[in-house]
């Protein structure tokens, strides 16, 4: 008889972690992981004080460990950032931070801070400041193009939200060139995703459709090569236009192929998690 093999092991658990644990609102967590000090960038927004919100970082090792205090990223005064999205370029050893900058009730923009691996801030940079909407930020570092891609919702109408993108090259930090993705008269895109897939040098996008703007939602996606010349036609991941609704896709990449999960709605009281692996 064959020797039999033991059950895998179940992966280590840390104890759990006060990232930050002030008094205060703090809201829209997301981490990236920085190879080159084994160590992770937590980010989220902190209701400062009244009437003003910033973005907080705060680095924690590999072991668990928090090697230094929460720093603000983003936190002028008088103004509002929000949802902030964090990717890490191993080559430049550093983070780049993108959130929602906003300036009134109806012009909101996309921002970018640099953070050293260490944690020490760098440049700022501009990504969309457009007088409109611009909202719900997510980003993805290219490792052979060398940059980032910047993926957001735009508020063109009520009847109508677009998805756009923006890349910045992770040398100089320049804004590359991004273009409006899709979009479409009486519909809604909404809440996008990004994952870089190496092996074809190309990103999926993922979104909520509602199309109608009145109609529950479905996830839709496209792919775009690297320096976004070329788009795929609209690919369906849950069927259009039928129940129940589904929202808020996250996308990752593995071996060539991507795997999707979101929420989905039977019902106004229950929720629950859907996903589904598409080919690179």
């Amino acid at each position: 008889m064959g020797a039999v093999l033991a059950a895998p092991a179940a992966p280590p658990i840390s104890w759990l972690i006060s990232i930050e644990i002030v008094p205060l609102e703090n809201l829209s967590p997301s981490v990236a992981y920085g190879n080159s000090r084994r160590e992770y960038l937590v980010v989220w927004e902190e209701q400062v004080h009244a009437g003003q919100v910033g973005i907080i970082g705060r680095l924690v090792s590999s072991s668990a460990a928090l090697p230094g205090l929460p720093f603000p990223v983003m936190t002028d005064a008088n103004m509002q950032y929000y949802r902030p999205t964090v990717a890490y370029s191993a080559l430049h050893r550093y983070y780049l931070v993108v959130f929602e900058r906003q300036y009134s009730t109806t012009d909101t923009d996309i921002w970018a801070v640099v953070v050293s691996a260490d944690g020490t801030l760098g440049p700022r940079i501009v990504i969309d400041t457009d007088t409109d909407k611009d909202w719900w930020p997510n980003v993805t570092y290219n490792e052979t193009a060398d940059e980032f891609l910047i993926v957001y919702e735009k508020y063109v109408s009520s009847t109508r939200r677009d998805i756009e993108a923006r890349r910045v090259r992770a040398g100089d930090l320049t804004v590359a060139g991004g273009r409006n993705l899709v979009g479409g008269a009486n519909q809604l895109r909404r809440l996008p995703d990004v994952a870089y897939n190496s092996a074809r040098n190309e990103y999926l996008i993922a979104y909520t459709l509602n199309s109608p703007p009145t109609a529950g939602g479905d996830i839709a996606g496209l792919i775009s090569n690297a320096n976004l010349g070329t788009l795929s036609s609209e690919i369906p991941i849950t069927p259009v236009g039928t129940s129940p609704s589904q929202d808020a896709v996250s996308v990752a990449a593995g071996n060539n192929e991507y795997l999707a999960v979101w929420n989905e709605y039977p019902n106004v009281t229950t929720a629950s998690i859907w996903g589904r692996r598409l080919e690179g």
